[in-house]
């Protein structure tokens, strides 16, 4: 069976996904960060909430870390979006 994409190899080893992977990861970590911005929390103040680490944060929002569902529900709930 072809695929739709001829660049489309097997995940994680084509260059073309890790680049749109990368973007995803940078666009999502923009949006956090505003998020977390409007609602007047600090990286800290959200890291407490979280049960987590300021740096931690600091590293989703720069698109550096690659987080879970599970993260991204503990930020939703920390909104109260989910």
């Amino acid at each position: 069976m072809e695929h739709a994409y001829p660049f489309h190899i097997k995940y994680g080893t084509c260059s073309v996904q890790k680049e749109f992977g990368k973007k995803f990861l940078i666009a999502l970590g923009k949006q956090i960060a505003l998020l977390r911005k409007t609602k007047g929390l600090t990286k800290l103040d959200l890291a407490v909430k979280m049960d987590n680490h300021a740096e931690q944060i600091g590293r989703i929002e720069r698109g550096q870390l690659n987080v879970t569902i599970c993260t991204l529900k503990k930020l939703l709930n920390r909104w109260n979006c989910f």
